[in-house]
């Protein structure tokens, strides 16, 4: 067995209780547009749920349209902000 990918949804140190959490995901170059981002995904927002989230939030360069098509797909509610080649995405949690 091998890693192919990682996910990870975290709340601030300093507020371990916040309603809002990052996400990231990393797949491996060769195993990118065959799912596995899309089913880390799927994951990370169940255990958003079970972390009582009310948002995720995903930080991405400009140019990372892939990961940002990722997120969209997730068909959630979000918000995105552009800011010097910079990406903030915050999605909602389904409750």
């Amino acid at each position: 067995e091998e890693f192919v990918g990682i996910a990870r949804l975290a709340r601030p140190l300093n507020a371990l209780d916040s309603p809002i959490a990052d996400a990231a995901i990393v797949v491996r170059d060769d195993f990118q547009g065959q799912g596995v981002g899309s089913e880390l995904l799927r994951r990370m927002v169940l255990l958003a749920k079970q972390m009582r989230l009310r948002t995720m939030r995903a930080v991405f360069t400009s140019y990372n349209e892939g990961a940002i098509h990722l997120f969209r797909n997730l068909r959630l509610p979000y918000t995105i902000d552009i800011d010097h080649g910079e990406t903030e995405m915050l999605l909602e949690v389904p409750q």
